[in-house]
């Protein structure tokens, strides 16, 4: 196995989904490995209901993170730029931005404030 994905020197730590892999390459220290795997196991836009934004807020400054909230429409095209932007800055490694949607109605005027 050492040979198949080039594992050259230990710690080594390889991240697998669906038959391909990601290498670790930050910080040897857990708060950089747990960030990195977090990222990995949760998806790029968190789905929250509006009385959990506050702890999202909240357990992103913990982590000294920022964090972006959107009000939007599922399926809609502020939704799909949440996400292209979520899924854009996922890998880049200095990034501790956290992205969460809080569903509106689709009877609401998403141009109106919430």
């Amino acid at each position: 196995l050492a040979e198949k994905f080039e594992v050259r020197s230990f710690p080594t730590l390889k991240y697998f989904t669906n038959g391909s892999h990601e290498e670790y390459e930050g910080p040897r220290e857990a708060a950089g490995i747990a960030d990195w795997l977090r990222k990995r196991e949760k998806p790029p836009v968190q789905e929250l209901e509006e009385t959990q934004v506050a702890a999202f807020l909240e357990e992103a400054a913990s982590h000294n993170a920022f964090a972006v909230v959107a009000h939007v429409k599922r399926q809609s095209v502020r939704a799909k730029a949440l996400q292209v932007a979520a899924e854009g800055l996922f890998g880049f490694r200095a990034s501790k931005i956290r992205f969460a949607a809080v569903w509106l109605a689709s009877s609401a005027d998403a141009k109106k404030d919430v």
